[in-house]
Order: C-alpha cells, then structure tokens, then sequence
C-alpha cells in the first residue's frame, strides 16, 4: 500500500511504500514462515527521504528467529533491533535516496518467524518517513529545537515517529495473513470419469528422488512426488496413481511426522492405492524407500477425521509417517466428508 504527500511548493518530496510479503500464506503450525520487507521510493517522488523507520509488531502466534535477519540490498539499513518485551522489529535508515545505481531506490530486509499458532496470523509492517534531513526528536515529548534565537518558531515542521500526528511524520504499511491449510482432497467420483484440467507451472509436483513407499496389507508400492503447499492446501488433481508427499511435513526419512496421501479413486472412476486405507490396524507395517534404506513403520493408530483437521499433521520429534486418503463420498456435493489418518512409527531401519 502507499499513501501520496506533497510539500508546502508541491515541488520537491519524497514519496514512499512498503510491501510485506511470504512464499505462501498458508502454513502448518511448526512451520517457519520467512518475511520480506521491501522498502521503495514510488515513481511519483522527487526527494531523498530521510530518518525512516519501519516497525513491525509480531502477534502472539508468530515468534522470531533469532539472527535470521538479512541486510538490505542494496540500501543496508543503519539499524535492525527486535524487543523481546513488545515483540517488535525496528528497522532504520538515516537517509534513503530517491536513486540507486540509476533507478528508483528500493531495499529488501528479510527475516525468519515460526508459526506457533493458532491461526490466522495477521501481521502488518510500517514505514515512517520525513522529508527534512534533520534527526527525530530525541525523546519524545520533549519540546523541538529551535533553529534560530531570533524566531520561536524556526523548528518549520518537525518528526516524530512517536507522534503520528505530526506534520511532517508521513507512513504506509503492509499487511499479511497467515492461515493453516486444509488436509488435501484425495478422491474423485467412485465408477464415473472425471476430466482433469491443465496442470499449471505452480502446481507442478516435485521430484524427491528415488523414494518409495510399500504397504504390504494394500499390496501397493507406490513412487512418492512431492506436492507443493499452496493457497488452501495441497492440490492432488494430477497425483494418479502415485504417493504424495505434502511439502511442509518432515521430509521422508528424518525425524518428525510425514504425511503421505494418495487417492481413493481415481479420475477413471477405478479404486485409488488408498482406497482400503481404513482397514490397516495396529501393527500393521508401513515400509519407506529412501537414501538405500528400508524405514519400517508400525501403525499405532486409524483415524477418520474433518478435512479441517490439522492434528493429525502434528509435529513429533521421533519419526513417524502420516498416511491419508478421503473417505465418505457425498454425491450431491461431489465431494467427500471426512479423511482417513493412518499414524505410524519408525521401529526398524534396515539396508536395502
């Protein structure tokens, strides 16, 4: 957002914005959300701005990463201090031109925050500027320095970021949304075709090399693709036959909780690899193909949950692995009710 002043002769001044944004706005809690702040003079100003102070004030649901602040390019800012006490980030520059190498000024500070819940996190970042190359008020509330002996009002307008209704204390801010996703949709219309559209470049699945997984009780070995987090969640449209890795979960074959997923039908209408997902019990065995290991799994617990139900995707600190398909087809809404969360445990790592 930005917001347009103008001096006094509506000549020379300048006009600033900010831009606060992620890769994703959607996140599982746990998860660590990376900010950038772009600060950038509009076309629209003529003047150096000086003293600007961008402030941003993390909610209770977001924490800071220590140290993980990046410096800003190719403006560096002259100061970056979070307060542990009021949770905010102060980012200053004395002075930030109107150019930079030949065109319009801008810089990028980044940092790193964990989503700690619960959501949604809203979070807005601030910029003030002033247009007088003289230093704020050094504590606020204290009267200005006057400039001239002979005239008690030769401060002309004064800065004070403290006061946002000074005259010469101009702003724009930026804000942001952070939401947890939606466990994924995993099945199409049992015993009909459904077409399928393009796959688009966002959604494209990526490779997590030779990776596998065999569930003995479903005869089904299945190669794994990882699908991206994006918008509302994880988009399975163009899985097939294949296992789908959510991106924002463990990675297969560390510690923590992988979810896997696959469908429970298919687009041509036939049964998914998934489909009697909800027969496996206690004990039965879960084996991971990865980094030439075997991971063998035992499942502790079978689940149907609400498609709005993230606990299932908790973060362990052992190695578990989340299998999940849809369950519950409602043909009036084409779509299904519930989904099903086979949870299990790493017990063995053999060589293969």
């Amino acid at each position: 957002s930005s917001k347009f002043f103008f001096s006094e002769d509506n000549t020379l001044f300048p006009i600033e914005s900010i831009s606060k944004t992620t890769p994703s706005t959607t996140a599982n809690i746990g998860s660590t959300i990376p900010f950038s702040i772009e600060i950038f003079q509009t076309t629209e100003s003529s003047a150096n701005a000086y003293d600007v102070i961008s402030t941003d004030t993390l909610p209770l649901n977001l924490e800071y990463v220590p140290g993980s602040e990046n410096l800003g390019v190719p403006i560096p800012y002259d100061s970056f201090v979070y307060d542990t006490v009021t949770r905010t980030i102060t980012i200053t520059w004395d002075e930030f031109p109107l150019n930079s190498g030949g065109s319009r000024a801008s810089t990028t500070v980044t940092f790193d925050t964990i989503f700690v819940g619960p959501a949604p996190a809203v979070n807005s970042a601030r910029v003030e500027w002033t247009s007088l190359p003289i230093d704020p008020q050094p504590v606020p509330g204290n009267p200005p320095v006057i400039q001239s002996n002979y005239n008690d009002y030769s401060t002309e307008r004064w800065y004070d970021p403290a006061d946002t209704a000074g005259v010469d204390d101009y702003g724009a801010s930026s804000s942001i949304q952070i939401d947890v996703p939606r466990l994924p949709a995993t099945g199409f219309a049992p015993n009909r075709v459904t077409p399928l559209p393009e796959q688009t470049a966002a959604n494209t699945y990526q490779s997590v090399g030779a990776t596998w997984i065999e569930v003995p009780k479903l005869n089904a070995q299945l190669p794994i693709v990882g699908v991206p987090l994006k918008g509302e969640g994880w988009d399975l449209t163009w899985l097939g036959a294949k296992a789908g890795y959510l991106e924002g979960t463990a990675y297969p074959g560390l510690p923590g909780n992988t979810a896997l997923t696959a469908h429970v039908y298919l687009p041509d209408g036939s049964p998914g690899p998934f489909v009697d997902l909800h027969t496996l019990m206690w004990g039965d065995e879960v084996i991971l193909h990865a980094n030439g290991q075997r991971y063998i799994y035992q499942v502790r617990t079978q689940r149907k949950v609400w498609p709005n139900d993230l606990s299932v995707l908790k973060h362990e600190e052992y190695d578990w692995i989340t299998l999940i398909t849809c369950q519950g087809y409602d043909e009036k809404l084409d779509s299904y009710d519930y989904r099903i969360a086979v949870r299990a445990v790493l017990i063995d790592v053999q060589p293969e």
